[in-house]
């Protein structure tokens, strides 16, 4: 019998051809090895974390909600718009929030919060990318200015008025924040 390039199963020694054994003794030696990796503790940041609670509230069990999601794993492209730069554009980000049907995951709403960080020009650039290539797949982007704390209510309002079910909250509830990217997402400053 014969195996991997044209070599026969048995060599000289007599032993059998195992295609994993150098990786088995690479794996074995780094686990000799200290790695320098540690835990996070917790999957959200504090100012993700005090969003996240009211966000849960305010959407119940209508969706599910999914926290720091690659962009690659909502958006994809063909084979060869990915080799031409398109996948790697969108594998190196991730959205904070994405609102899921439960029981099916069919995405419903992404929902990005904004904090001090994204008034950097190349925050900019990537929140105007991400508008435009979500607004170009057709789906829907909320993007909400972070605080210390976020009302249950207003947020319900917010999510559902971004997907066409029930009425906008009011100016003295919310103000919309102006900027120059493409008006493809909500994004708002949610009152005291």
């Amino acid at each position: 019998m014969r195996g991997r390039r044209g070599a026969t199963q048995r060599g000289t020694a007599g032993r059998q051809w195992r295609p994993h054994s150098r990786r088995r003794r690479f794996a074995a030696r780094r686990r000799q090895e200290s790695l320098p990796y540690e835990s996070r503790g917790t999957l959200l940041t504090k100012g993700e974390a005090a969003f996240y609670g009211p966000l849960q509230k305010a959407v119940g069990t209508e969706f599910q909600i999914m926290c720091k999601v690659r962009v690659a794993d909502v958006l994809t492209c063909s084979e060869a718009d990915w080799r031409r730069g398109y996948g790697g554009a969108i594998s190196q980000k991730h959205l904070d929030f994405v609102l899921c049907e439960p029981g099916t995951t069919r995405i419903i709403l992404a929902v990005e919060l904004d904090d001090r960080t994204h008034e950097a020009p190349h925050r900019q650039r990537r929140d105007r990318f991400l508008n435009e290539t979500l607004y170009a797949a057709g789906i829907r982007l909320l993007r909400i200015r972070a605080r210390a704390e976020y009302s249950v209510e207003i947020l319900r309002r917010f999510v559902f008025a971004r997907l066409g079910r029930g009425a906008r909250p009011t100016s003295i509830e919310a103000q919309p924040v102006h900027s120059d990217a493409k008006s493809t997402s909500h994004h708002h400053q949610l009152a005291s």
